[in-house]
């Protein structure tokens, strides 16, 4: 009886630890799940975060985009409104008289001085003749020089007129600008081009050996009253 009641004890305690075994089976496969899961949860979280963070970037780049596109769009309506008001004074100025045009134009302005090779080239690329093409003797180089020296007296820049012989050799005399783009510093403007003549120019170094530095338009005048008369050109 004794013997039974052993193999009993026996059986049973085999049976618990089985039960044991597979309990502690269990755990440990529901344990490495949940770390899997914590893991995943974890790396999609980081995920999120970060695309979180990149919409974040992007609206702040639509917002400087759209700042930049407004004050593009100020920019263009601002000179819109120049340009208008300047064909508005350039048809009033055709219908006045000679002598009241010179007046008309070179009505005193005031404006803060403009500096700088590139902001000087890029009025420049961006400008138009409103008057016609080059015309000897009638709208030459004398007239387009004293022309650009108005316009670009009433954007800042301290303009002279140069004269003397053509830069590039191909004719005896000419005109061409001088513009301060830094104090005391000066680039040649050549106005039948409407450019800037740049460093890289084979001709470059003529345009600083002139015959005369005129300037204003009034020692232009005083020089000769038809060579730079351009307010006679536009009608």
């Amino acid at each position: 009886m004794k013997k039974g009641l052993i193999g009993a004890v026996v059986g049973v305690s085999i049976v618990l630890v089985l039960c044991g075994l597979g309990w502690l089976a269990t755990w440990t496969t529901s344990t490495l799940e949940n770390a899997s899961l914590r893991r995943s949860l974890e790396e999609q979280s980081s995920s999120l975060a970060a695309v979180q963070a990149r919409v974040k970037e992007l609206e702040s780049e639509k917002l400087d985009m759209e700042k930049m596109l407004q004050q593009k769009n100020t920019a263009i309506e601002t000179a819109s409104a120049k340009v208008t008001k300047l064909e508005s004074d350039l048809a009033q100025a055709k219908s006045a008289p000679s002598k009241d045009r010179f007046f008309f134009y070179y009505a005193p302005k005031v404006k803060p001085q403009s500096f700088g090779v590139d902001k000087l080239d890029q009025y420049l690329a961006n400008y138009k003749w409103p008057l016609g093409k080059y015309q000897l003797n009638v709208f030459d180089c004398s007239e387009m020089a004293a022309y650009l020296e108005w316009r670009l007296e009433n954007e800042g820049f301290n303009t002279l007129i140069a004269t003397g012989k053509s830069p590039d050799g191909k004719a005896t005399k000419h005109a061409w600008l001088m513009v301060e783009t830094s104090a005391g510093s000066y680039m040649p403007v050549e106005p039948t081009t409407v450019s800037v003549v740049r460093w890289s120019d084979p001709y470059f170094a003529n345009y600083f050996t002139y015959e005369r530095i005129l300037k204003d338009i009034h020692e232009a005048l005083a020089l000769s009253d038809t060579e730079f008369d351009w307010w006679n050109s536009t009608g």
